[in-house]
C-alpha cells in the first residue's frame, strides 16, 4: 500500500493560461477583430471569463473536508449515526479466555486496535469542522495498521501492537522486541519483554576472602556477582502476554499457516574475569565498571554490539567478553585478560548447584538470552617487579664457570 495519497492535478491552467489561449484563438472565429488591448470590451469581456474559468477549476481540484470525513466513515463501514454503536461493540472484542478478559498493564488487549483509534477518532470529533489535513493523517494512519500477518515484518509489526497501549509501568506484560523465525512446521514468534535480569555484587578485599588454599600473591581483590532469582513470569513465557499475543494473530494469519508464540529463555551461565589494574586506580571501582559492562553486553534490550540487544539463540563467548572490556580506562593493557565462560545447557540447575531457588532446564540445542548465574571478577596487581626478580637470580645461578675461576 503506498504510503501517500497523490490526488492528480485536475486543472493545471492558471488565469494567465486560460486568457492568454482564449486571445490567440480569436484569428480562428474572426478576422475582424484585431484590437488586443485590454481597453478593448472583447478582451474584457475574456479576461473576466478566464477569472471565473479559474475559480471553477479551483474548485474542481479540490476534495471538501466533509468529503475526507466520509472516506474515514467509509473505511469504517459505519455511517455517521452508526458510529457510537460500532465504536461500544469494537471496545467489546477484546482477548478471553474461558470467557475472561485477559488484562496486561492493567488495559484489557483489543483485538483490533486500529479500528477502535478510528472509530474513537470520528466518535469524538463529530458535529466539528476538522483540517482536510487532520483527516488526511487520521485516513493514513489507520490504512498503514497492519492487518494481515504474511511476511516477517508484519508478525514483528502486528506483537507490537498488541501491546502497544500497555504502559512502560509493566515491563513483564509489554513487547519490547520480537524475533521471527520460519520453519518447517510455520512460524515462531519468541516475544521479549521489558524484563531484564538484576544483579548484585560484592567486592572483597584479598586480606578478607575466606578460601586461602591457594593463595595468590597478586590478588588485590575479588567482585563476586550474583543474580537475583527470576520470577516464575519471567521463567515460564510470562502466560498472559503470549497468549494475548497468540490470540491477536490467530484472525490475522494465513489459512494453513502455524504460528508459535512464546518467550525468550533465559539460558544461566557461570563467567569468571581475571584483570590486572593499572597503577594509580581504585580495584573496587575498575572491577564494578568492568561488571557494568559484562551486563550491558548481555541486556535483552540495549545489548549486543549494534546496541539492540544481544542476538537472539547466539551463545555469549569468552572473545564477546574480551572485546567488552578492551581498552577499559583502568585495566592494564601489558597483562592478557583471563576470561571463562561455561554456559549450562541440558542440565536442571537449582538451589543445589548455583544457590538461586528457581530451577532451569535447558534443551542442549537451543540458547535464548545470556544469564549470569554466578560472575567472578579478580582484581590482579601487576607482577613485573617479581618476574624481574627472578630472572635476574636465574641469570646469577646458570652462570658457565670458567676455567680461570678458582
Amino acid at each position: 500500500m503506498a504510503d501517500e495519497l497523490r490526488l492528480p492535478d485536475l486543472a493545471p491552467e492558471s488565469y494567465e493560461d486560460i486568457f492568454t489561449a482564449l486571445r490567440n484563438a480569436i484569428p480562428t472565429f474572426s478576422s475582424n477583430w484585431t484590437d488586443y488591448n485590454a481597453s478593448d470590451p472583447g478582451i474584457t469581456l475574456l479576461q473576466l471569463l478566464s477569472w471565473v474559468a479559474e475559480t471553477t477549476y479551483y474548485r474542481i481540484d479540490r476534495v471538501p473536508d466533509a468529503s475526507y470525513r466520509n472516506f474515514l466513515l467509509l473505511a469504517a463501514g459505519v455511517p455517521e449515526q452508526g458510529v457510537a454503536q460500532a465504536l461500544l461493540t469494537a471496545q467489546r472484542d477484546i482477548v478471553r479466555r474461558a470467557q475472561v478478559a485477559i488484562s496486561l498493564g492493567g488495559q484489557s488487549v483489543l483485538m483490533d486496535p486500529a479500528y477502535v483509534e478510528l472509530l474513537r477518532y470520528l466518535w469524538a470529533t463529530a458535529g466539528r469542522d476538522v483540517d482536510a489535513a487532520e483527516l488526511h493523517a487520521v485516513a493514513q494512519r489507520f490504512w498503514a495498521s497492519p492487518d494481515r500477518a504474511v511476511t516477517e515484518d508484519d508478525f514483528q509489526k502486528l506483537a507490537f501492537l498488541c501491546t502497544a497501549s500497555v504502559p512502560d509501568s509493566a515491563p513483564l506484560e509489554k513487547v519490547r522486541r520480537v524475533v521471527i523465525r520460519r520453519q518447517e512446521a510455520g512460524v515462531r514468534v519468541t516475544l521479549v519483554s521489558g524484563y531484564i535480569p538484576q544483579y548484585t555484587a560484592q567486592y572483597t578485599e584479598a586480606d578478607n576472602l575466606e578460601d586461602s588454599t591457594q593463595p595468590n600473591p597478586a590478588l588485590v581483590g575479588t567482585l563476586a556477582v550474583t543474580s537475583l532469582p527470576m520470577s516464575f513470569s519471567a521463567l515460564n513465557g510470562y502466560d498472559k502476554l503470549v497468549y494475548a499475543v497468540g490470540q491477536f494473530l490467530a484472525p490475522r494469519q494465513l489459512i494453513g499457516t502455524a504460528v508459535r508464540v512464546d518467550t525468550t529463555r533465559f539460558t544461566p551461565l557461570l563467567a569468571s574475569v581475571d584483570l590486572v589494574v593499572a597503577r594509580g586506580y581504585d580495584p573496587k571501582t575498575v572491577l564494578r565498571a568492568a561488571m557494568a559492562r559484562i551486563t550491558a553486553l548481555a541486556d535483552p534490550l540495549t545489548g549486543g554490539s549494534a546496541g539492540e540487544g544481544w542476538p537472539h539463540g547466539r551463545p555469549l563467548l569468552a572473545h564477546d567478553l574480551l572485546g567488552a572490556l578492551g581498552g577499559m580506562e583502568g585495566i592494564d593493557p601489558s597483562f592478557p585478560l583471563e576470561v571463562h565462560v561455561q554456559w549450562l545447557q541440558g542440565t536442571r540447575v537449582g538451589e543445589a548447584a548455583l544457590g538461586v531457588g528457581t530451577v532451569v532446564e535447558a534443551p542442549p540445542y537451543e540458547y535464548g538470552m545470556p544469564w549470569f548465574v554466578s560472575l567472578t571478577l579478580q582484581a590482579l596487581q601487576s607482577t613485573w617487579s617479581i618476574q624481574v626478580g627472578v630472572h635476574g637470580r636465574i641469570a646469577t645461578d646458570s652462570r658457565i664457570a670458567r676455567a680461570e675461576d678458582p
